[in-house]
């Protein structure tokens, strides 16, 4: 059964932002960091962060069970950089390390050039 998630990251700024859908998917956790069997995977954690690496105070935090496929929807601005990781935690409410970052920048969308300019008397 694939997990579907719409989460608005609510972003405060002057230049209003444009929802963003984007599609994520990881690959199953079944062993500790030790290297033992993972028996008691809690689920995964999705975050995003306008800041590479710095998920501190993230922009959302989600909380995906045990699916390994995400489709979020992110507020960004035209040019503006989204960064997003997936943690995995157990039943006890350990945390792993990060995965590896992954990044979207949502295009400008600039209108088309006038057909034609001429001068006119």
């Amino acid at each position: 059964m694939k997990f579907f998630v719409i989460a608005i990251c609510i972003m405060f700024m002057a230049v209003p932002a444009f929802a963003v859908e984007l599609n994520f998917a990881w690959d199953e956790v079944t062993t500790n960091a030790d290297g033992t069997p993972c028996d008691d995977l809690g689920g995964y954690f999705f975050y995003c962060s306008l800041a590479a690496g710095d998920y501190t105070d993230p922009l959302c935090k989600i909380d995906v069970g045990n699916e390994i496929t995400a489709t979020v929807e992110v507020a960004l601005d035209e040019g503006q950089t989204g960064y997003f990781v997936v943690t995995a935690y157990d039943l006890n409410g350990n945390e792993s390390q990060p995965s590896n970052e992954v990044s979207h920048t949502h295009p400008f969308q600039c209108p088309a050039a006038p057909a034609s300019l001429r001068l006119v008397p």
